[in-house]
This record gives structure tokens, sequence and C-alpha cells, in this order.
């Protein structure tokens, strides 16, 4: 008996299928946003100093486990809640529980932190940190994940990031609406926009097609053979059809046709 309760405290052992069976992290959230006296609409509203916008409707579903945050996402709830250390605290553990770990668990521990706050952008929070907040470009109508939404590149409004969150050659940032890029960009996350005219297959980009706009991962496939002919060159050369592709397996990709307008508006960095 003392060798498997010994076996429980390391990093290890954790199992993420049955934390997630459990609801471990929603019901973790819901603990900490009830503790700082925060309704969901408080929530929902504080993430945004941290470049995140999620409706308190969203926040529900978190909680309820019905849909996860992404790392982004969840070192900013941690920011915005004051959680210090957001591995012990989403894991289950507790610092009694953290306490009987021997160094060598410790070190795991503080390695496996260390990485989640460096991926992600995020330092652990201080009372006395300051978060220097800068001016951006935003596009005023949602990126689709989903459907398509149209965009006006010429209508941008400009709304505060934390500095560090801001990818260096980003030129603008859009919102994401919809579920077809689940699990990596969630509805209601701002992506940041690197405006380029050319993406490489396999990259995610911003693209329009005719009059929607997409969030897609951009591939090519050879054309079938109905569509050769308008993919041949004069010199012969016969050219890849474009196609847009989800993440989430529920979409179906979306095959570019040869006589619709088709343009990228650029890299997503985030």
């Amino acid at each position: 008996m003392e060798k498997q309760n010994k076996s429980i405290l390391f990093p290890q052992h954790y199992r993420a299928d049955i934390a997630r069976q459990n609801n471990v992290i929603g019901t973790k959230l819901s603990e900490a946003r009830k503790l700082a006296g925060l309704k969901q609409s408080d929530l929902s509203e504080r993430l945004t100093q941290f470049g995140i916008d999620v409706t308190p409707q969203n926040l529900s579903k978190w909680e309820k486990g019905n849909v996860m945050p992404n790392a982004y996402q969840l070192l900013a709830v941690s920011y915005a809640l004051g959680i210090s250390n957001p591995l012990e605290y989403f894991t289950g553990s507790t610092p009694a529980v953290a306490q009987e770990l021997n160094k060598k668990g410790l070190a795991v521990l503080q390695e496996f932190k260390e990485f989640l706050v460096s991926t992600g952008r995020y330092e652990i929070h201080q009372d006395t940190q300051e978060i220097r907040m800068i001016p951006f470009p935003v596009g005023d109508l949602p990126l689709s994940a989903g459907t398509g939404t149209y965009i006006d590149e010429s209508k941008f409004e400009t709304m505060d990031f934390p500095e560090n969150l801001i990818p260096e050659d980003a030129d603008f940032a859009l919102r994401v609406s919809g579920d077809s890029m689940e699990p990596a960009y969630h509805d209601g996350q701002y992506v940041f926009i690197e405006k380029c005219e050319e993406v490489s297959p396999g990259s995610v980009g911003a693209f329009v097609l005719g009059d929607q706009a997409y969030i897609k991962v951009y591939g090519e496939k050879e054309p079938d053979d109905d569509l050769k002919e308008e993919y041949t060159d004069s010199c012969g050369f016969l050219h890849p059809q474009k196609v847009l592709i989800s993440y989430n397996k529920n979409y179906n990709p979306i095959i570019v046709d040869p006589d619709t307008v088709f343009f990228v508006v650029g890299r997503v960095l985030n």
C-alpha cells in the first residue's frame, strides 16, 4: 500500500484521461473564480486584458468540462485569477502533497512548470509585476473557423494587448469565430497575423475565398481529371489545386474552385 501511494506523487503517473473524466480542470477553474469573488462575466472581462476574448457562455462550458481551454487560455486564466502554480493547482495536487516529493520529483515538477510558462509566453504572477499593455490593430469582424465570415480589411480598431503576447512579426490581429480549428484555435480567441501573399502547405493562414474569410491549414492536391486543363500552364506544367483544411475532423476540406476569387490574407503566428 505504501508503494502505491508513493507512485501517485510523481508527475509521470498523472493520468490526463482520468482527470478529464472527472473534470478536474473545470472544477478547479470554477473554484478559483468563486474564491476570487468573480462572476463568469467578470472573469470574461478580465481575460481581455491578457488577449483572450471568451464569452461567459464559453467559460461555463470550460467549467462544466464540455470544452477545454488551450494552453494559452489556461495560463491567461491563471494570470487573471492569481494562480501562481498552474501545474500544481490544475492537476489536483495540494501543497501538502508537493512537500512529500523528493528532490528529484520537485525538480521535475519545476522543469515542467517552467516549460509551460516559456511556451505560453506568460510569467508567474507577482503582485508587484506590471503588465505593459500596448494598442494593436484588430479587424472588426471575426475570422471564421467554421463556415466563413467576410473580412473588410479597411475596417480596423485598436485593442490593448500585453506587450509580450504580440509576436514580433505580427501586423494585426483577428478574432476566431467557430470551432473548426479546435483544439488549436478556439471560438473568441485572437490570432496574430503576418501579412503575406503566399503560405507553404501545412501552414495555418488567414484566407479569403469568394466573399468569405477563413482561418485554415493551407494544402494542395492534384486536380481532378476534368480540371487538369485549367491548371496546366502554357509550358505544360500542371499546377496543384488549393485546399483549406480544418483541424476539427467534423469539417470537410474546402476545395478551392479555380473560378472563385482566392487570396492569402496572411500567416497565423500563434
